[in-house]
């Protein structure tokens, strides 16, 4: 009878599992950031990192609950070479965009602002870079990974960063002048923008001047992220508890050539293993807040969780690069190599300018910091408003105003 009563129970489970098959539900699996659909696939999810598709000459249009991943591709980038065949049965709480690739949704929401609808694009990796393709047997880890590690870093590294001498004095904020605040209407008006559509965060660094436009709202960051991520790994190697020599889980790929590929050429694959060998997801964003002047009570709850971003946040993670320049000079480095002639740099051609940017389907967002005589720092974030053209446009404007 017990044996009988045994076999039972085995036959109930298999037709369990037959039917969730059927259903073609996904299986999370605890605690490993990994999502497994019915065909015994496992796709890598992670909160706030890139997809795949040439976001130049595929340009998608955002509809629905698309994704919240994201990546971006620049003419001078070239093909896509992280991609990954996504392709395989729909997963339950999950949709595809129209290049195959498997994405997280957004919740239902407004579509340009804290709820809004994401979408897909690419990024590239230098040709010349070393093979970044995961292997068989998993390569040293570079032991970024757990949320007790990452807490100790943060508090021992936020130690070190106050008592770094080095660091670069900036003036503190004060209010935009009548000037400012006109030039900066005018552009709005006539760019036909919103609050839907656009924000923006300026600070002048020698006057403390500020001038911000919804600039609380969050937005998909798309590869902006990528900022924050590389200052968090620095600042784990600053505190002695990784090297750059260290290969990133995942990967072939040291942890410098991912510093590279990230910053410079904006390697979704190598920044999504950055992100998944740091640990929880929201852990990685609330140590990502050590860079952000904002309160907690002015950080939207839905940042925790997506690869939601506000104009504010990135200003002050570019301004936090640049008061710490010691610290950060190769990361520093690699942001003036970023997207030559493109963004900041399409419009601003006489001094150095050190920028990360984001593109995906309609998000087109760019963060940096502008080496003027009066140097400052700018954020800006849009939705199917003009891309990279209006985002030069402006950074050219305050430049002009700035240096009057």
């Amino acid at each position: 009878m017990k044996k009988k009563s045994r076999y039972n129970r085995i036959y109930a489970l298999c037709a369990a599992a037959l039917a969730i098959a059927a259903t073609g539900c996904s299986f999370h699996i605890p605690g490993s950031g990994l999502i497994s659909d019915s065909d015994d696939s496992v796709f890598s999810v992670f909160k706030g990192t890139d997809g795949s598709g040439d976001a130049d000459t595929q340009q998608k249009e955002a509809s629905g609950n698309t994704a919240i991943r994201e990546g971006e591709n620049s003419a001078s980038d070239g093909e896509d070479t992280g991609s990954t065949d996504m392709s395989g049965g729909e997963d339950a709480g999950l949709t595809k965009t129209s290049d195959g690739s498997l994405w997280e949704p957004i919740p239902e929401g407004d579509a340009h602002g804290k709820s809004g609808n994401a979408a897909s694009g690419s990024d590239t990796e230098d040709p010349s870079a070393g093979d970044s393709s995961s292997g068989g047997s998993t390569a040293e880890k570079t032991g970024a990974g757990t949320d007790r590690d990452t807490k100790e870093d943060t508090e021992e590294t936020s130690a070190a960063n106050e008592g770094d001498t080095s660091s670069v004095d900036t003036a503190e904020p004060t209010a935009a002048s009548a000037q400012l605040t006109e030039m900066l209407t005018g552009f709005i008006s006539s760019h036909s923008l919103n609050t839907g559509n656009f924000a923006c965060a300026y600070k002048n660094l020698a006057t403390g001047e500020t001038c911000y436009y919804n600039e609380l709202k969050m937005f998909d960051g798309a590869s902006t992220y990528k900022l924050p991520l590389n200052l968090l790994y620095y600042d784990m190697q600053a505190a002695g508890k990784i090297s750059g020599d260290d290969i990133v889980a995942g990967t072939n790929s040291t942890l410098s050539n991912c510093h590279y590929q990230s910053l410079v050429y904006s390697n979704n694959e190598l920044s999504e293993a950055m992100t998944d060998d740091y640990g929880s997801y929201d852990v990685l964003k609330k140590d990502m807040c050590r860079y952000y002047t904002l309160s907690s009570s002015e950080i939207d709850e839905s940042y925790y969780h997506h690869n939601y971003f506000c104009a504010r946040m990135m200003m002050d993670c570019a301004e936090y690069v640049y008061t710490h320049q010691s610290q950060y000079s190769e990361a520093l480095g690699y942001m003036k190599q970023a997207q030559p002639g493109e963004y900041f740099r399409s419009t601003i051609t006489d001094c150095e300018i050190a920028q990360k940017y984001g593109r995906r389907d309609g998000w087109e967002n760019c963060a940096g910091i502008v080496f003027a005589e009066k140097p400052f720092v700018l954020s800006v974030y849009t939705y199917n408003a003009g891309g990279a053209a209006v985002i030069g446009e402006l950074a050219k404007d305050f430049y002009d105003y700035t240096e009057t």
